[in-house]
């Protein structure tokens, strides 16, 4: 939805929230419920005050609450170990698409896309990543 409209719809998004709070009381999930609770509150804070720096610096939308809701609700999957590289790997491929493709500083840019890509991407192999910075066992 955010890459033909711009937006992420607060009703996928939110949910999210105690969606992955009650999967950090399961067995499967690697992250407390404090862990994740606390997690998501310090993305919510720091991702709003970015956008709210932006906005009255530049007189303009940098982050989308969308992008701050999702990310807050990822964080209670991924916890506080994970959700900054999570947001570093979405950086990093908006970077890429952005010099590579967009190139215009006043052209609008979704940024949940590279989001979600970087949440699946870490889902699969961070476990592996994090092992290897952690441990530096290439």
């Amino acid at each position: 939805i955010d890459v033909f409209h711009h937006i992420i719809p607060h009703v996928l998004s939110i949910p999210l929230i105690p969606i992955g709070l009650l999967f950090s009381l399961s067995q499967r999930s690697d992250v407390g419920i404090i862990n994740a609770a606390i997690t998501a509150g310090a993305v919510f804070i720091f991702l709003y005050l970015l956008a709210l720096s932006y906005m009255l610096i530049r007189k303009q939308e940098g982050l989308g609450g969308g992008d701050i809701w999702l990310l807050t609700g990822l964080a209670t999957f991924f916890g506080a170990l994970n959700i900054p590289f999570v947001l570093l790997v979405a950086a990093l491929l908006g970077i890429i698409w952005f010099v590579l493709f967009v190139r215009n500083m006043e052209m609008e840019f979704a940024f949940g896309n590279f989001i979600a890509l970087a949440a699946v991407f870490w889902a699969l192999v961070g476990d592996l990543l994090m092992s290897k910075i952690w441990f530096g066992q290439w």
